[in-house]
């Protein structure tokens, strides 16, 4: 489609009504979401001549990445509450500044502009996936007219339902720890075990057992002996994912069998059995909108979870899930970044990595601390710390029962 030049006019309703349509016209048969974001762009740019960048970032992690724009190069990269884009992020609102040297942490691309506003750009869900930047060199030159204006324009822009769902889901998927107290239906419960249970098994044995706690006194206790974490206890649905290896010996037994009894090899298989299973819970719940959390902690303290959820010998809690709804603030929340996966993936076989590597690896971790002071830190309250040396002492525990042969 070859582009019209089109008069607008300069009454800010009927401004917007054309603008509107324009932006419809250019991008409403496209399914790719970078050509919408490409000639949204130059759409924008054209009923705006006044404007010397317009633009698009891209939430990823914890960042929002340059997307396609007019204008003078950008920087590529803006941190979660950072100048204007990354404070419409933070604050989940539009922003619109007169006059940018007034406002404090301002990224200045370039030394024309004067004005600038910020919309962000939300899934049907609500959920922000981006935010539209323009900027001005003229002083003042955006207002709330032109903010309702651009709010009204850019839900035409989301291809979410272009997207593979799965992979998005996947990449979207955070830890959640608060929640707005309205539960989890039967029909959604019923369909995040029905994934778990469809997951990839060894052999078709399912070597795990769920149990879906429901009395309110267990999970109470469970938030006592998980490291004192008062949200398990106001999860609308807690989930404990044991490996077991004890179903199949005694059907072994009970069926004529003689079989040795299980092994260390054998609860490790049913150990990764349970956190496929579980992974696939987790992301049925984000595909419905629910947010979970992983408790390691539940690995700690055998004696006590043993007695608590009724374990027998050759049975292992190996991971437990808490899932509720999300409040806004937690949907909203950056998820934290990955590192690079040239760190991650090794070819063919293992590469021992030095302290420059492993330095590189982790920086995004540490962010804006100097590197020691932040990996010391790290190593304090994870790995040094004593639910860490309790979770060792607890799972060596369970280890005695599985000897084997005998």
């Amino acid at each position: 489609m070859s582009y019209i030049e089109v008069q607008y006019p300069a009454e800010k309703a009927a401004f917007y009504k054309l603008l509107k349509e324009q932006a419809a016209l250019y991008t409403g048969e496209e399914s790719a979401q970078t050509a919408v974001l490409a000639n949204a762009a130059s759409v924008l740019a054209q009923a705006f001549p006044e404007a010397n960048w317009v633009g698009f970032y891209l939430i990823e992690g914890e960042e929002l990445v340059l997307g396609p724009f007019q204008g003078k190069p950008a920087v590529s990269r803006i941190g979660y509450g950072k100048g204007v884009c990354g404070t419409a992020w933070r604050e989940d609102r539009s922003q619109v500044v007169e006059e940018v040297s007034c406002f404090a942490g301002h990224i200045a691309c370039d030394c024309n502009t004067h004005s600038e506003i910020v919309i962000p750009l939300r899934r049907a869900d609500g959920r922000m996936w981006g935010v539209l930047d323009m900027d001005s060199v003229l002083p003042g030159h955006f207002t709330e007219a032109d903010r309702a204006g651009l709010e009204d324009i850019v839900p035409l822009l989301d291809r979410g339902e272009g997207e593979n769902p799965v992979l998005r889901a996947l990449h979207e998927r955070k830890s959640v720890r608060t929640y707005t107290g309205e539960p989890v239906t039967g029909a959604e419960k019923e369909a995040i075990l029905a994934a778990a249970c469809a997951a990839p098994t060894a052999g078709n044995q399912q070597l795990y057992t769920i149990l879906d706690i429901t009395d309110q006194a267990v999970k109470d206790a469970l938030a006592v002996s998980c490291d004192n974490q008062p949200f398990i206890a106001k999860a609308s649905a807690v989930f404990v994912f044991c490996a077991d290896c004890q179903k199949w010996y005694d059907a072994f037994r009970s069926g004529g069998c003689d079989p040795r009894l299980p092994g260390a090899g054998d609860l490790m298989l049913a150990v990764t059995d349970c956190a496929i299973a579980a992974q696939n819970a987790v992301t049925a719940a984000e595909s419905l909108g629910l947010g979970s959390c992983y408790i390691g902690d539940i690995m700690e303290r055998c004696e006590v979870h043993r007695e608590l959820l009724h374990l027998p010998d050759y049975v292992f809690p190996a991971v437990m899930l808490v899932i509720g709804r999300p409040t806004r603030q937690q949907r909203e929340r950056p998820k934290p970044r990955r590192c690079a996966l040239e760190h991650i993936v090794h070819e063919n076989a293992y590469r021992v990595m030095d302290g420059g590597e492993l330095r590189e690896m982790l920086a995004c971790q540490a962010g804006e601390r100097p590197y020691e002071e932040w990996l010391a830190a790290f190593c304090a309250r994870k790995y040094q710390s004593d639910f860490s040396r309790e979770m060792t002492r607890s799972v060596e525990a369970y280890l005695k029962a599985f000897g084997g042969e005998r």
